[in-house]
């Protein structure tokens, strides 16, 4: 998100203020981009002791507020600006800076689009309100305004990401590879995030090992969109031949992932490997009914889990969705496999029976009632 700023309005001023309060605005102005902005809020109220309506002085002391952490004030100070000065784009776009970091997404937004209607080539604003769309799914909207700063000639850090990502949230893959590839391309220490989803264009194009090789860079990123895994002290499985060891599987971000990447597991049953499946607790009777050759033990969240108990040596563990990047499936034509879950047969009598009291009495199918919608 790009920050505040101040910049000096055209407003004129009384002949008989004008030399003092050029001076004030000159030392506050001057406090504030040196980093003292308690002498800037000072000054500031001495502005508005002497013209109480001065939208610029305001502006000051409300950007002061936000860098000495009150946000309320600020919000406050930055209203009775834009009161002063209603036509004043910097001024909406500080707001919408304020608001965001307020937690105001929404109200943002709408200050957001007020600046850039007053100016449209509002660079700060383009970026900010971009990427608050893209965040929301609001992907068509938010390619018109990353697009407009490539037109304008401003390489925000992360835009050719952003605009990727965006073009994939409307099917336009093609677009958001070659957007990722200039990201890629762009000297940057922490771009494992657009490999992570660079790979999810990969692979809706059925560019199978390119995608899960990109897919791997998830445990890299840093920050809020890290990939938690429980750091466990066996060696990390890394596609090695499976015959005769034991390997831990375990889940890292959701059940459906758990559930997907699960289809690899009778591959690696066929390679002669005992498997540890530590899953979702909501997942092991589904998954000991359908491997029933392995261990299955629940985990708690990745961020929490300490241990897994197994009276074997354990020789390697994987995060679950890395299987695909070792085993495949590599081929989009390749036929499909046999079903690899299976219920419980007891488990579906049991919720046959207690669907069937909730139908209709005497209205019978199957030897239970018919349930309707």
């Amino acid at each position: 998100m790009a920050g505040v700023g101040l910049r000096k309005s055209s407003v004129r001023l009384m002949n008989s203020q004008i030399k003092p309060l050029e001076q004030l605005f000159s030392q506050a102005y001057a406090a504030y981009n040196s980093g003292d902005s308690k002498n800037a809020l000072v000054i500031a109220y001495q502005i508005l002791q002497q013209d109480a309506g001065n939208g610029d002085a305001y502006q000051i002391a409300s950007m002061s507020e936000a860098n000495l952490g009150d946000l309320k004030a600020a919000l406050v100070l930055q209203h009775e600006a834009i009161h002063r000065q209603p036509t004043n784009p910097q001024f909406f776009y500080n707001l919408g800076v304020l608001q965001q970091q307020n937690s105001q997404n929404e109200g943002a937004m709408l200050s957001y689009q007020v600046c850039l209607r007053l100016d449209p080539n509002h660079a700060d604003a383009l970026w900010n309100y971009g990427d608050l769309l893209r965040l929301n799914e609001h992907f068509k909207q938010a390619i018109v305004c990353f697009e407009r700063l490539i037109e304008l000639n401003k390489p925000y850090i992360g835009l050719q990401h952003r605009l990727a990502v965006a073009y994939h949230g409307i099917g336009r893959d093609r677009a958001a590879a070659r957007c990722f590839e200039a990201a890629l391309a762009t000297p940057d220490r922490d771009n494992h995030i657009t490999h992570w989803e660079y790979s999810h264009v990969l692979l809706a194009q059925g560019q199978m090992r390119a995608g899960w090789q990109a897919y791997e860079y998830r445990y890299r990123i840093s920050g809020d969109a890290c990939i938690a895994v429980h750091p466990f002290e066996y060696p990390r499985w890394q596609g090695e031949s499976l015959e005769g060891k034991t390997l831990l599987i375990h889940g890292e971000q959701g059940i459906g992932d758990e559930l997907m990447f699960a289809s690899i597991i009778p591959v690696l049953l066929g390679e002669g490997a005992r498997l540890v499946i530590a899953c979702h607790p909501a997942l092991c009777r589904l998954f000991q009914t359908s491997f029933p050759q392995c261990t299955v033990v629940p985990h708690a969240p990745a961020g929490n889990i300490a241990r897994v108990d197994h009276y074997e040596p354990i020789d390697y563990e994987v995060p679950i969705c890395s299987l695909a990047y070792f085993r495949g499936p590599f081929d989009t034509q390749q036929p499909a496999t046999a079903p690899y879950l299976h219920a419980d047969p007891s488990r579906i009598n049991y919720f046959a029976h207690r669907l069937g009291l909730r139908a209709p009495i005497g209205d019978n199918v199957g030897g239970y009632r018919k349930v309707y919608p």
